[in-house]
């Protein structure tokens, strides 16, 4: 599953790790700072490349800030530079996509090709995007000829990335095997940000497949890349896994390394483990944050059981307040925290 040899001199592919370990280090930074976009974008100081425009541009309007998202695409569209110009209007289908615009997606698309044709990035890209929206449309047959068109191109950027989207489709049908022969594609792209996934979504089949020894290094190596789109999950799991092992203390470390990337919904998930681990070491203070962390989930469920503990965690010290997340985790949670929830009040009540 390792790629061939490139021949490539060792020195200056350390020297192209480093710069793309920086590079995404700062494409980080800079998605977690709409802020600092803006001000950058402003300011005139936002040095553009057709990678960074779609990496920017994306990751920040998967996290909702598709005003910033946008302003990065204007920015492209005044670049003057046609392939920049063209990933600005990939960077307005990405934005349309999240928006649920599959229509105008569609057309941006279109309209970069239209822009840059036959530039083998722009079409590469496109071909992933146009993949994307497809599927979200439910058209799985057209979105894997899209992606196989993408992988086909031999961009590393956009063959690793359609590979993921083609893994994971084929994993949801049952076809683990040919997922994995897929997989291999995303690994040998050698691209930052996709090897971690790649080894999130293998590690994802071999859990599911009851190789659970074979999961645990792919699961540490996407923990420990980092990466946004595979840390989180990847170290909630590794504790989980490490938690029924008995494991307490690989546990605590991972999950407090899912809890710490401050992920909409791992790092609830993971505060919840993280705060019964805290409470049997006795540092309910902790264990409180963590709870109250919980409770605000978007999974209700995930919610229900923060509410609980928190109920649990104030019986002692605030009845009322007690009560109040435990009829919240009533009214949110299903059968199992209800009882749960239940049973403390009825504790509460007779005291």
């Amino acid at each position: 599953m390792s790629a061939e040899p490139t021949g490539e001199d060792p020195d200056e592919a350390l020297v192209a790790a480093i710069l793309e370990a920086e590079h995404e280090a700062r494409l980080a930074e800079l998605i977690r700072s709409p802020e600092q976009v803006e001000a950058l974008i402003e300011q005139d100081a936002l040095r553009l490349d057709f990678d960074l425009v779609l990496d920017l541009s994306g990751g920040l309007a998967a996290l909702g800030s598709h005003d910033t998202a946008q302003l990065v695409a204007v920015s492209a569209f005044a670049d003057g530079d046609v392939k920049i110009m063209a990933a600005g209007k990939l960077a307005l289908g990405w934005i349309e996509l999240s928006r649920g615009r599959h229509r105008k997606a569609l057309e941006e698309v279109d309209g970069a090709v239209a822009l840059a044709n036959p530039d083998l990035d722009v079409v590469a890209e496109a071909a992933y995007l146009r993949g994307v929206i497809l599927e979200s449309r439910g058209k799985r047959a057209q979105a894997a000829a899209e992606y196989e068109k993408a992988i086909g191109w031999s961009r590393p950027r956009s063959a690793g990335q359609a590979a993921l989207s083609l893994a994971e489709m084929l994993a949801e049908a049952g076809d683990d095997e040919q997922a994995v022969e897929v997989l291999g594609i995303a690994f040998e792209s050698g691209v930052a940000h996709v090897v971690p996934q790649a080894a999130l979504q293998l590690a994802l089949i071999r859990d599911r497949l009851g190789d659970v020894e074979g999961s645990i290094p792919l699961y540490r190596e996407a923990m420990e890349s980092g990466v946004p789109s595979a840390a989180p999950r990847a170290a909630f799991h590794l504790g989980e896994i490490l938690l029924g092992a008995g494991d307490v203390e690989g546990a605590r470390d991972a999950f407090e390394t899912a809890y710490a990337t401050g992920d909409p919904e791992f790092t609830p998930k993971a505060a919840v483990n993280l705060g019964t681990i805290y409470m049997e070491a006795g540092r309910v203070r902790e264990a409180y944050a963590c709870f109250e962390t919980a409770t605000g989930s978007p999974d209700r469920n995930v919610a229900a059981l923060g509410h609980c503990y928190v109920g649990v965690v104030l019986a002692d010290t605030d009845a009322a307040a007690a009560e109040r997340h435990l009829r919240a985790a009533m009214k949110q949670g299903d059968r199992q925290v209800k009882e749960m929830a239940s049973n403390v009040l009825r504790q509460l009540r007779r005291r």
